[in-house]
C-alpha cells in the first residue's frame, strides 16, 4: 500500500524505509514481488535500486536484479551509484560479472564511492588484494570513512602479520588522539562510533572473519 500511494511530500524517503522493511523480511515478504518487479522497470533511479534490493532479498533472483543495479552504477548521482554498488556486493559471486566495473570506479574522484566500490569487488570476486589497498588509501585519505572500512577488513580477517593492514589497525588501537576527536567539541555519539572502530580493529586481528586478506 505505501509502494502504490506514497504521498508526493517527502514520499521518496517513505518509499525508501518501505522497501528496507521488506527487504528485511526476506522470503516473509513475497506478496510484495509483484509490486518490487514494477519499480525495477525503471532503470538507472534510485527507487528501481532500492527495489532491486529489495527483491533480491526476498526472492533471490538474481536475473531480474542484475541488470538493474549495473545501470545503477552508471547513475550521474554519486549517491544512487554508492547504494548501486553496495546492493551488486549483497549478490555476491552472483554479480561476479561487474567485477571490472566496480574495479573502474576505484579511481573515482569521490571517496565513498571508491570505498564502496572496493568493498563490492571483494564480495563479488572474493579477491582482496586490491581491494585492502583502495580501503587504506582511504582510510588515510579520510577518518570518516574508517569505521566502513574497518567492518570490511574485519570479515576478511585475518589480517596477516606484517602487511599494511596490520600495521595501520594496530596505529589506531594505539593512538591516544581518537580518530574522530575533533577540536571544540566532541559527543556520545562520537564516543560510540569510536568503541566501533576499535572493535573491528581488534576484531580484524583476532582473524574472526570470514575471509582473507591475503
Amino acid at each position: 500500500r505505501v509502494l502504490r500511494g506514497a504521498p508526493e511530500y517527502r514520499g521518496e524517503w517513505l518509499r525508501t524505509a518501505a522497501l528496507r522493511a521488506l527487504g528485511s523480511f526476506g522470503p516473509a515478504a513475497r506478496e510484495a514481488v509483484p509490486e518490487l518487479r514494477a519499480l525495477i522497470r525503471r532503470p538507472g533511479t534510485a527507487s528501481a535500486t532500492e527495489a532491486a534490493e529489495a527483491l533480491w532479498a526476498i526472492s533471490g533472483d538474481a536475473d531480474a536484479v542484475l541488470p538493474v543495479l549495473i545501470e545503477g552504477l552508471q547513475s550521474h548521482h554519486v549517491h544512487d551509484r554508492r547504494a548501486a554498488a553496495t546492493a551488486l556486493g549483497a549478490l555476491g559471486t552472483r554479480a561476479a560479472v561487474v567485477a571490472p566495473r566496480l574495479r573502474g570506479l576505484l579511481a573515482h574522484e569521490e571517496l565513498w564511492l571508491r570505498v564502496d566500490a572496493a568493498i563490492a569487488l571483494w564480495e563479488v570476486s572474493g579477491r582482496s588484494r586490491e581491494t585492502v589497498e583502495a580501503l587504506l588509501a582511504g582510510w588515510e585519505r579520510s577518518r570518516h570513512v574508517r569505521v566502513r572500512v574497518a567492518e570490511c577488513v574485519a570479515r576478511m580477517g585475518p589480517v596477516p602479520e606484517g602487511s599494511a593492514a596490520a600495521h595501520v589497525l594496530r596505529s589506531e588501537l594505539a593512538s591516544v588522539r581518537r580518530h574522530n576527536a575533533m577540536d571544540g567539541g566532541y559527543g556520545s555519539h562520537d564516543i560510540h562510533e569510536d568503541e566501533k572502530l576499535l572493535a573491528l580493529c581488534r576484531q580484524a586481528l583476532r582473524g574472526t572473519g570470514k575471509g582473507t586478506t591475503a
